[in-house]
C-alpha cells in the first residue's frame, strides 16, 4: 500500500482542463512519405462526430457497412474481393474529448498502392453519393445490436465500455 501511495504521489489531485474542441481542421490533401518497402501502408481519415453528437450513431452505421464491417464491408469487398489489391483495409471512428475522425488504413504490395487506394477513394465517393443500399442497412443494424452485448464478455471488455461512458459524460460537457 505505501509503495503504492509513492508511485502515485507525484501526480496532480486535479485533473487536468478540459481540451477545447478544435477551430480547424486543417486541409484536405495527401501527404506521401516514400520508404523503400515491398507492400507500403496508406493511412486515410476525415473529421468524425464525437460520441455526444446525435450524427455519431448514423456514422457508426454507415462506418460499418464502408469499411469497419471485415469482410462484409464495401470496401473490402471493392479493393480485396473483387480487385485484389490488397490483404486487408479497414475504416473505423476514433473519438477523443473534443475531436472525432474517421480513420482508415489499407496495405498493399507497391506496384498496387496508388490503385488500391484510387479504387477507396471511388467507393468512398460511391457511398457518400448514394449511401447504403436497404440490404446493407438492415444487416448492419443486425449484427451490431447483436453483436453489442459481447462488449461485455469480460472483465477487460466492462473496463473498455465503462471508459468509452466516462468519455462520453464528459464530451457532453463541450457542447
Amino acid at each position: 500500500k505505501k509503495y503504492v501511495a509513492q508511485v502515485f504521489a507525484p501526480l496532480p489531485t486535479k485533473a487536468p482542463p478540459v481540451v477545447s474542441p478544435p477551430e480547424a481542421v486543417g486541409h484536405a490533401g495527401t501527404q506521401i512519405v516514400a520508404m523503400d518497402v515491398p507492400q507500403p501502408a496508406a493511412v486515410f481519415g476525415l473529421p468524425g462526430p464525437l460520441r455526444a453528437d446525435p450524427n455519431f450513431i448514423p456514422t457508426y452505421v454507415a462506418n460499418y457497412i464502408f469499411g469497419g464491417g471485415g469482410f462484409s464491408s464495401r470496401l473490402m469487398d471493392e479493393v480485396r474481393e473483387k480487385r485484389g489489391l490488397t490483404y486487408g483495409i479497414n475504416s473505423g471512428l476514433v473519438d477523443f474529448r473534443a475531436a472525432a475522425m474517421v480513420v482508415g488504413t489499407v496495405e498493399s504490395d507497391k506496384s498496387k498502392i496508388t490503385q488500391a487506394l484510387d479504387t477507396m477513394r471511388g467507393e468512398m465517393a460511391r457511398f457518400a453519393k448514394s449511401g447504403a443500399t436497404a440490404k446493407e442497412l438492415t444487416d448492419a443494424k443486425t449484427y451490431l445490436t447483436g453483436s453489442f452485448p459481447l462488449a461485455f464478455d469480460s472483465n477487460a471488455r466492462i473496463a473498455t465500455q465503462l471508459n468509452s461512458f466516462q468519455r462520453d459524460r464528459k464530451s457532453t460537457r463541450l457542447n
